[in-house]
């Protein structure tokens, strides 16, 4: 009886995403899935805010440094994550429920790999890394510390989110953003235990950290040994599965190029700005970028609420319920954005205060604070875009964003603008290459609204 209360369930989550009004899906999606990011960034949000308080303002920038390095092991939970996702939603929309019984094998192989070999290297090199990104004195040692703490825990914080993907992949965003926020709560909760209480200082965030993420693959793990989705912990085979790793890297490509494009990024930020503007810029932008990258999470939860359906209606033969997805999931999300670069143009001095306690230091981010964040309402489009194409099971043209953002414009524009404005010419570049990327990606979109396929459904 309880199997066929479970295949029923699952049968007609299928079917709300094949049959449901886009407003709802947005609020069974994309709201749950917003929220549940939300929570993920506030976790990271307050490791900035608990190091730069219980610590001091160097902390702040030894996080940021090492917040690059991360990144790269980000790429590897996107790469198999995202493809992972890409693929079971498809699969779902088809029934094909051999593909959904080996993905969730195939993942945990492929990142204890891949990840594993990470670890190796980051914690052998821990030195040598911090000094590459741009870390000079305290902030130096301080994320030397930081790193070599993080880079042992690498494999849980690529698999606990990665795992997490196929169950939003199946159209639950409500179980994944409880376990993400639950999370992100013990994270928050251990923090300042560690820090302060343990007297572990900057060490004691990295250890919470590790903590945390270990939990979240516990976590998923339960969840599939339940039963509860379509794919079941009891037939999973822990091995690579050949016939289904080209696809899965093949979509999922496109998000470890955005990492690997992001972490070229950061290196050549930080090293421009300590270059051009000193430890002091360091610290502003980290703090800038965090609270940049907590609201732009919410943006990512919309995205990631859009993919799943996009996904199974695509597998489904179901083109203009595709389009209908994309243009309100983004038309509701500009809304959203809109109200946060409000705030963002309004309140940077309220911002940074969260991090940072220097006042003097604060006056001088206002300006430069409200330059990282002039197009933050835009954002969407480009988030919800690139999930577009993934959900399509399409991995080139996200990575044909990446490189051109973080290669093609953002290189030649930090290196050039601060010869005409000085330190202000970095925080320039960067607001300035996502602009012109994002039009060259409205013409990728336009080439696949006109192509055949689109054209005529």
């Amino acid at each position: 009886m309880k199997e066929n209360n479970l295949e029923t369930e699952k049968t007609q989550e299928r079917e709300q995403l094949l049959s449901w009004s886009m407003g709802r899906l947005f609020k069974k999606l994309a709201i749950p899935g917003m929220i549940g990011m939300v929570l993920i960034g506030l976790c990271n949000l307050m490791d900035a805010v608990f190091v730069g308080h219980l610590i001091g303002k160097e902390a702040i920038g030894a996080v940021a440094i090492v917040s690059s390095v991360a990144l790269l092991n980000l790429g590897i939970c996107l790469l198999i994550g995202s493809g992972s996702m890409s693929m079971l939603s498809i699969a779902i929309g088809k029934k094909d429920q051999k593909t959904i019984d080996k993905l969730l094998g195939n993942m945990i192989v492929s990142i204890l790999i891949l990840s594993g070999i990470f670890l190796i290297i980051v914690y052998l090199n821990t030195e040598w890394i911090v000094s590459f990104i741009g870390g000079e004195g305290l902030v130096a040692e301080l994320a030397t510390e930081y790193l070599r703490v993080i880079s042992i825990g690498m494999v849980f914080s690529a698999l606990g989110p990665a795992m997490n993907f196929l169950i939003r992949g199946e159209g639950k965003i409500k179980t994944a953003m409880y376990f993400a926020s639950g999370v992100s709560i013990l994270n928050i909760i251990l923090n300042p235990i560690f820090i302060s209480v343990l007297g572990m200082g900057i060490e004691g965030a990295a250890v919470a950290t590790v903590i945390s993420h270990i939990v979240y693959v516990l976590l998923n793990l339960l969840f599939f040994s339940k039963g509860n989705g379509v794919i079941v912990l009891q037939r999973m085979k822990l091995r690579l599965e050949k016939d289904i790793l080209p696809s899965i890297f093949k979509v999922g490509s496109a998000q470890l190029i955005m990492m690997v494009m992001a972490t070229i990024q950061q290196v050549i930020l930080f090293r421009s700005l300590q270059y051009h503007g000193g430890s002091e810029h360091v610290i502003l932008m980290g703090a800038s970028y965090r609270a940049f990258m907590f609201a732009y999470i919410a943006i990512w939860g919309i995205a990631q609420g859009l993919q799943p359906v996009i996904g199974m209606n695509y597998g489904a033969g179901k083109i203009n319920r595709v389009k209908k997805a994309f243009n309100t999931f983004t038309l509701l999300g500009l809304i959203l954005t809109s109200i946060i670069w409000v705030i963002f143009m309004i309140f940077p001095d309220l911002i940074l205060g969260i991090f940072i306690t220097d006042h003097d230091i604060i006056s001088t981010g206002v300006p430069l604070f409200r330059i990282l964040t002039s197009i933050f309402f835009a954002y969407i489009y480009f988030a919800n875009l690139s999930n577009l194409f993934i959900g399509l099971g399409r991995g080139k043209e996200p990575g044909i964003f990446s490189i051109l953002r973080q290669i093609v414009f953002f290189i030649p524009l930090v290196f050039v603008l601060p010869m005409i404005f000085g330190t202000v010419g970095v925080w320039i570049a960067l607001p300035l290459a996502d602009f012109f990327t994002m039009i060259v990606a409205a013409m990728y979109h336009r080439k696949i609204l006109i192509s055949e396929e689109f054209a005529n459904s």
